[in-house]
């Protein structure tokens, strides 16, 4: 999708520019990159014509520019932070029994991050 398209639709969708993006986590970083960055630049063959499923190819070019939207989950938050300091990183969760789960998923993703933290911290102690 073109940058072009993407703003139309995404006008269409918010008008009022209000909502959060999200895709792979939260929207953190919109970068241009040359089309050779990260592999070459993949893209969707779309019929324009056709409003429904119009996906008519798919093709690849190093040659184009490519804006690059960059998602970060609460995990990739915990994981630029130092082992000790996880458990104290703010994530904002309302009241209410629907929100259980998450806070469950949060306890095990802080968990887990702790440990490859530390994990990690003691592999570069030990290596020197």
């Amino acid at each position: 999708m073109k940058v072009k398209k993407l703003i139309e639709e995404l006008k269409k969708c918010d008008p009022e520019a209000e909502a959060i993006c999200g895709s792979a986590g939260p929207l953190y970083c919109v970068e241009e990159k040359p089309g050779y960055y990260d592999g070459c630049t993949d893209f969707l063959i779309q019929d324009e014509d056709n409003e429904y499923y119009n996906i008519i190819g798919y093709g690849y070019d190093v040659e184009i520019n490519k804006v690059v939207l960059t998602g970060m989950g609460l995990e990739d938050c915990l994981y630029d932070l130092e082992p000790e300091d996880v458990d104290d990183f703010p994530v904002e969760l309302p009241k209410g029994s629907y929100y259980a789960k998450y806070r469950e998923r949060i306890a095990e993703s802080k968990e887990k991050v702790k440990k490859h933290l530390t994990k990690w911290a003691l592999e570069k102690v030990y290596k020197k």
